[in-house]
C-alpha cells in the first residue's frame, strides 16, 4: 500500500466532487465544440476567434489538472515508467499527420491541444483521480477523449471532414497523413480500452504506476484487508467440508485385493 498525502499536490489543492464534475463538463464542452470547429475551415472572424479560444481554454484546463495532481504519484508516473513518453511519441505523430490533413490552419490549431494532452490527461489522471473510492471519474474521462478519437477516426473514413494535404516529409521520407493518422489513432484507442477495462476490473488499483499497489487510507485497507481473510477462511472452509463430505459419500466398505 502507498501512504499518499492528498495535501502534496502541485498547487497545495485537490480536486473534490465539484471540481471533478465541472472538470468533466468542461472537457466535454470543448470537445463538443472542437468536433463542431472541424466540419469545415472557419471563414468569419467569430469563427477563426473560436478556434484560438478552444485551444487557450484546452491548454488552461490541461495545466489546472496537473497543478492538483500528487506530487508522490505524478513522480512515480512520469519518472519511474517509459510509456508515458511512448503514448506521447505516438500522440505526437498522430497530431501531427491530422494537422497536416488540415493544412496547418485554424482548425489544426483548435484540435492540435486536445490531441496532444489527451493521453498526458488520461495517463496521469490517476494522480488526480486516486482519493476517490469509485473511479467513475477516471472511466468518464476515458470515455471522452475514446469517442471523441472515434469520431476523428469515423469523420476523416468518410470525408466529413474536409482535408487538403494528403502527405507530409519528414528527412526526405514521405508519410500519407491518412494512414498514419489511422494507424496511431488506432493504436492510442486501444490503450485506452485497455485503461478502461483496468479500472473496471480493479477499482482500487493504480494503472498508470504499473504496480499492483492499493492507494487508500489505513482504516480502509484494514477494513478491506479484513474482509479479504474472511472470504479467504470463508472458501477454505467451505472446500474443507466439501471434500470431507466427498470421501465420506464414497468411502469404501470392502477391502479389495
Amino acid at each position: 500500500m502507498l501512504d499518499i498525502d492528498r495535501r502534496k499536490t502541485l498547487s497545495g489543492v485537490y480536486l473534490d466532487d465539484r471540481g471533478a464534475i465541472a472538470f468533466l463538463l468542461s472537457l466535454t464542452a470543448l470537445h463538443v465544440g472542437c468536433g463542431y470547429l472541424l466540419l469545415h475551415e472557419p471563414k468569419t472572424d467569430a469563427e477563426k476567434t473560436a478556434c484560438a479560444s478552444l485551444a487557450l481554454l484546452t491548454l488552461f484546463l490541461y495545466f489546472v489538472f496537473i497543478a492538483v495532481s500528487n506530487r508522490q504519484l505524478l513522480f512515480r508516473i512520469l519518472c519511474r515508467s517509459s510509456i508515458a513518453y511512448v503514448k506521447l511519441y505516438m500522440c505526437i505523430i498522430e497530431t501531427f499527420a491530422l494537422v497536416s490533413m488540415l493544412n496547418w490552419k485554424f482548425r489544426a490549431l483548435c484540435v492540435a491541444p486536445l490531441l496532444l494532452s489527451s493521453q498526458f490527461t488520461v495517463f496521469t489522471s490517476d494522480s488526480v483521480f486516486y482519493h476517490f473510492q469509485k473511479k467513475t471519474y477516471t472511466v468518464t474521462l476515458i470515455v471522452i477523449f475514446l469517442a471523441f478519437r472515434i469520431y476523428l477516426l469515423v469523420s476523416v473514413r468518410y470525408h466529413t471532414i474536409d482535408t487538403t494535404q494528403t502527405y507530409f516529409t519528414i528527412a526526405s521520407i514521405n508519410f500519407f497523413n491518412t494512414g498514419t493518422f489511422f494507424s496511431k489513432s488506432l493504436s492510442l484507442s486501444l490503450f485506452l480500452v485497455a485503461q478502461l477495462i483496468f479500472h473496471m476490473r480493479h477499482p482500487r488499483q493504480l494503472f498508470a504506476i504499473r504496480t499492483c499497489y492499493t492507494v487508500m487510507q489505513n482504516r480502509e485497507w484494514f477494513l478491506y484487508d479484513r474482509e479479504k481473510r474472511v472470504k479467504r477462511k470463508e472458501t477454505l472452509t467451505d472446500c474443507v467440508r466439501s471434500t470431507h463430505d466427498h470421501i465420506m459419500a464414497n468411502q469404501c466398505t470392502e477391502l479389495i485385493v
